[in-house]
């Protein structure tokens, strides 16, 4: 439940992300391509229904990554191989807003990136924590690419950073901080044909693939697009091993409480039944029947909290087993120690309070006979 509850750093609700792969041999340059995106964006953001529409290289928790290494301009660069990485993204003008992912400082791209304008970039929160924690990081420059000929990228924004390989750790990857270029941007020996195209709808996204398709096939008949899926079903399949490890581990530990339930029960309860005599006499020797109950409670208490005590011990060992499945719950989260303890104790009450009510109705004669 707790796992469900992370922010990924963007809102899945009513986003379609689909793979677009261009045909080589008919779009090697890349104005071509820049200009291909550039029609097809323009026609699916005019489709009824669509609120937004962008192309990105790397999508968010669809278990791919892609990493560079970078450096501040005006700073004395590091060792090649101390050089910090960051997860970088390539993406057309409208990704940010189409996948809301929060812009805190500056701008996002638009049309005034392009080949002819400085390169530029977005950065995240966290880029902005490690290595521009006392300034303001819009109009600094990031030197990446070739270390002999480094390109810089001028920060024009600052945005909130997304989980991008997992949902159970701090930074969501390995490499926390990120930073994004323009597609529009993209040097043309570096620019390729294959993208995914995300498009946020008013309404279920998977109801517009037809309509997409079709403004495809009208643009260019020979290109293809496919593995059409919400951003929702790729969050979800982002958590779906923890959550079947933790389905079949929670159906056990079901059957383990109904299995110790029904054991504790069977054995107080028989335990009190084979005490009828002796209640019979306690009773025929002047013992009310609040006394017997409260004796035969007494009794049942005390080995309910015997075993509790020595069950939540083992349990609190036997956790730490445990503990690399748990998200948002210690190994010894003390509320669900105390909850399954009371019920527990609850099952141990009750299971000596049945046959004691069974047993204090027995007349004291006829216990008196019980073999």
């Amino acid at each position: 439940m707790a796992l469900n509850q992370v922010d990924a750093g963007f809102d899945p609700k009513n986003v379609l992300s689909m793979d677009i792969s261009l045909s080589r041999n008919a779009y090697q340059e890349g104005p071509k391509i820049r200009n291909f995106y550039k029609q097809f964006l323009e026609k699916v953001r005019n489709t009824a229904g669509v609120q937004a529409a962008a192309v990105v290289d790397l999508l968010p928790l669809n278990g791919g990554d892609s990493e560079s290494q970078f450096y501040v301009a005006g700073r004395s660069r590091p060792s090649q191989s101390e050089l910090p990485l960051a997860m970088t993204y390539t993406v057309s003008p409208g990704y940010i807003e189409a996948m809301r992912i929060p812009l805190l400082k500056g701008r996002t791209f638009d049309d005034r990136d392009t080949q002819q304008s400085g390169l530029a970039t977005i950065i995240d929160e966290n880029m902005v924590k490690d290595y521009f924690p006392n300034e303001d990081p819009i109009g600094q420059h990031l030197m990446t690419g070739d270390p002999s000929q480094p390109s810089a990228l001028q920060i024009i924004g600052v945005v909130g950073h997304v989980k991008q390989e997992n949902l159970d750790t701090p930074g969501g990857s390995d490499v926390k901080t990120q930073f994004y270029t323009c597609f529009n941007q993209s040097p043309d020996q570096f620019i390729g044909g294959g993208m995914t195209m995300v498009v946020r709808t008013n309404s279920d996204p998977m109801g517009f693939f037809s309509t997409i398709r079709s403004e495809l096939v009208m643009l260019d008949a020979n290109q293809t697009i496919h593995n059409p899926i919400t951003l929702e079903k790729v969050r979800s399949d982002a958590i779906a091993n923890r959550r079947f490890i933790l389905t079949l581990l929670g159906g056990f530990a079901v059957v383990a409480l109904i299995m110790a339930s029904l054991g504790i029960y069977g054995v107080i309860s028989y335990s009190v039944s084979q005490r009828t005599r002796e209640i019979g006499i306690r009773m025929a020797l002047g013992a009310g029947r609040s006394n017997v109950l409260t004796m035969v409670l007494g009794n049942g208490a005390k080995l309910a909290l015997i075993g509790i005590f020595v069950g939540a011990i083992g349990g609190f060992f036997l956790m730490k087993f445990l503990s690399s499945f748990l998200f948002g719950v210690s190994a010894s989260d003390p509320v669900t120690y105390a909850a399954i303890s009371i019920f527990l104790g609850f099952i141990a009450l009750l299971a000596s309070y049945i046959p004691a009510r069974r047993a204090m109705k027995v007349d004291p004669i006829t216990a008196l006979r019980y073999e």
